[in-house]
């Protein structure tokens, strides 16, 4: 029996009360990520397709003409646009410019202008500012100065259009409303005139006085503003993903935006090490509807994926599709793709496994889930290499029997076996009924081939949710381990808790009840868990709720490590759980990207991303970057209090190892040095010199083993360890003391 345990667990009844629990990182970074109402960003996802968008607005140029999409709500019932294309120009009854199908038109922009040049000397320019797109036609060149001049658009909108008082026009709707400010006409020399708007059911009208024609010095421009015109928005930036590239140093955070009920955006911003961003970019900024955005990365060089589920508003039926986002030296944004196009079948919740090993040949693999017309649900996967290419849609989970869904997979494959190109896991959800859904696990090999069958990973009576799974550590002894997260409610009363279960080769080895690591606060509802590993450990994070019957969700981090090996593995908490996200307002749904997940060698540090509420009307990003306390900050600290006794030790101090404190013995029939291990402290010793007095506790050998036991109540308890020696010193004339050992248990 370990001598000092007794002791040990006595002792934490006592430092658990009065001993601060340590934290088991530092934050290195922090952003918080909203949209700049000022900043406009562009997309041109195809040739001759440019779209624009902030806070307020989007503007799509395509097909010769424009779509103004005001924002409105996050929650507003569907978007609201205006579209229109030029079709005649005419100066009394001759014309200037008459569009026929087919016509090209050519599309510049200049920063945050564009033209639309339909002749030579004919430009529809659009200057995009922060409240509103402001719409010019500008004329080079009249054929006559006989009759008014009339410009006319063809109309496709949604809104209700109504003239409004000051000559313009509102767009109504239920959710909000727009409008078109009256239009003006300017020439050359500077002077102004009204401009005649009209509605002609599905057409726009402007119309320039005759005598205004006949005298104004070229160019003429007409000028409309759109605008939004609404009292109050509720934004969202939800569904959050994050993957890091150790050799860039670089973060690449996803997330969506609904734009509205049926219209989602997705985003991408890139952080660099001190948490700053670099640049933002649209996935998608069209009226299309992209949801549930996930990413991961490749390295040498530097590429993410961005896969997004979309609906196709013909059929009702979600696919999947995809952007590469290379960093050669920049940032370039590859056309979108399609990954699994549309079909009867309904895909959803998407997730990109990459590949970290920068062997030249990357690539990464996506899982799926879909829904056919019967209801069944299975998971699908396809593998692609940098240019898109690679295997066909294939099933991973698919059969009758089981219902089959909400696929994981790890975010690297596992490139550390010699000969071996290495493999991802999957993990997904396999409801027998209502009342009992189990966790399954499927291994896929590089070259896209399954490995063996589904591995059942939990499956009790109990509703087990939520997978999600790690990346492959380092090398442990030998061995290399996945660990499987997700929430189980054990009691059958919505009273989840957080689970792991300890993969090696699809063999399940461990199982943790993560929840139970720190009893206090075990009765807490736990759920969403995420997880990534380090070289030697994994990092495991959750929502918790702060208070029963409440709807405020924290963010949550905890790390776990392995001791022993074969049957005495043990997979145990090496540092306390400590609060990544903690307001008064929810933060939900974590993702963690590890740095050594993202091709670092041997780092424990990682980055986490959640949506936090800023008030009831904003979602927000959290963007936190954690150097772990473990690998660079021993759990052991020594204090100088010695005079002249050396102390030793081996190991640290994580819950479910084992330690070695020792001094040199004095041998013979009665030992004459030892060990005093209590609560540290520093006691001057009366007539010692320098010597202090660093614990307060009892007496033990001159060597001890602490096999510390994997108990969450120990975390964060700190400990004090001293060696004394009865003969040979100085003080008194015959004793001496060793420095002091903090140590904190994690």
């Amino acid at each position: 029996m370990n001598p000092f345990l007794p002791a040990l667990l006595a002792l934490a009844t006592l430092s658990v009360a009065v001993v601060p629990s340590q934290s088991p990182a530092e934050r290195l970074a922090a952003s918080s990520l909203s949209f700049d109402p000022t900043t406009l960003r562009y997309d041109q996802p195809a040739t001759g397709t440019l779209w624009a968008a902030n806070a307020h607005y989007k503007l799509g140029f395509e097909h010769a003409g424009s779509r103004f999409v005001p924002f409105l709500s996050s929650s507003a019932s569907r978007s609201w646009s205006f579209a229109q294309r030029l079709v005649e120009v005419r100066v009394g009854e001759t014309a200037l410019h008459h569009r026929a199908d087919g016509d090209e038109v050519a599309m510049l922009r200049d920063a945050d202008v564009v033209d639309l040049r339909h002749s030579a000397d004919l430009v529809e320019r659009w200057h995009l500012r922060a409240e509103g797109a402001e719409q010019t036609f500008v004329v080079q060149a009249l054929p006559s100065r006989d009759g008014p001049l009339v410009v006319t658009l063809d109309v496709d909108t949604d809104f209700e259009v109504a003239p409004a008082v000051d000559g313009g026009f509102l767009l109504e709707s239920p959710d909000g409303a727009a409008r078109i400010s009256a239009a003006v006409a300017y020439d050359a020399a500077g002077r102004r005139c009204a401009v005649e708007g009209r509605w002609l059911d599905g057409r726009l009208e402007y119309t320039v006085p005759p005598d205004f024609v006949a005298t104004a010095r070229l160019p003429l421009v007409i000028d409309p503003v759109l605008r939004q015109q609404v009292l109050s928005q509720v934004t969202y930036l939800v569904q959050a993903d994050v993957a890091y590239v150790a050799d860039r140093e670089l973060t690449a955070v996803v997330a969506f935006r609904p734009y509205s009920a049926v219209d989602g955006d997705v985003f991408a911003a890139f952080l660099d090490a001190a948490g700053v961003v670099q640049v933002w970019l649209w996935i998608d900024v069209s009226t299309a509807d992209w949801k549930e955005p996930r990413v991961a990365a490749v390295r040498n060089p530097a590429q993410f994926l961005c896969i997004a589920s979309v609906l196709d508003p013909t059929s009702g039926k979600h696919f999947i599709r995809g952007r590469y986002i290379d960093y050669p030296s920049s940032y370039v944004l590859q056309p979108p793709f399609d990954i699994a196009g549309v079909s009867a079948t309904d895909k959803r919740l998407p997730d990109v496994g990459g590949d970290s090993s920068g062997l030249g040949i990357a690539r990464f693999c996506t899982v799926w889930e879909e829904t056919t017309s019967t209801g069944d649900r299975d998971v699908y996967y396809r593998f692609l290499d940098r240019a898109g290419n690679g295997g066909v849609r294939a099933p991973l989970a698919a059969s009758a029997a089981y219902d089959d869904h909400r696929p994981r997979i790890s975010a690297t494959r596992e490139t550390h076996y010699p000969g071996d190109l290495g493999e991802w896991l999957v993990v997904f959800e396999r409801t027998l009924h209502a009342a009992d859904t189990d966790i399954y696990a499927q291994r896929v090999r590089f070259d896209g081939a399954l490995v063996g069958s589904p591995i059942a990973v939990a499956t009790t009576a109990a509703v087990e949710s939520y997978p999600a799974v790690s990346s492959p550590t380092g090398d442990i002894d030998g061995h290399r381990y996945h660990l499987v997260v997700y929430q189980r409610d054990a009691r059958g009363n919505g009273d989840w808790d957080i689970h792991a279960k300890l993969l090696e080769h699809g063999a399940v080895l461990r199982e943790i009840d993560v929840s139970g690591l720190e009893p206090f606060f075990a009765t807490r509802e736990q759920i969403r868990p995420t997880v990534a590993a380090t070289e030697a450990r994994f990092l495991v994070g959750w929502n918790e709720l702060y208070i029963t019957g409440g709807g405020d969700y924290d963010v949550f981090l905890m790390s776990l490590h392995l001791t022993g090996s074969g049957a005495s593995l043990q997979l145990g908490a090496a540092e306390a759980r400590q609060p990544i996200a903690l307001r008064p307002t929810p933060e939900l749904d974590p993702q963690i990207a590890s740095f050594w997940e993202g091709g670092a060698d041997g780092a424990p540090d990682a980055v986490v991303v959640d949506s936090f509420e800023v008030n009831s009307s904003t979602h927000a990003l959290d963007v936190t970057w954690l150097r772990g306390s473990y690998g660079s900050d021993s759990t052991v600290v020594t204090l100088p209090h010695g005079c002249g006794f050396p102390i030793t030790y081996q190991g640290e101090a994580w819950l479910g190892s084992r330690m070695t404190i020792q001094v040199p013995g004095t041998g013979g029939t009665f030992a004459t040095s030892g060990l005093l291990l209590g609560l540290s402290r520093a006691q001057p010793i009366p007539l010692c010199g320098s010597c202090l007095l660093g614990v307060d506790g009892d007496a033990y050998p001159s060597t001890v083993y602490l096999d510390l036991p994997t108990e969450g109540s120990l975390l964060g308890a700190t400990i004090g360890a001293q060696g004394y020696d009865l003969v040979g010193g100085s003080c008194f004339g015959r004793i001496r003391v060793s420095d002091t050992l903090e140590i904190t248990l994690r």
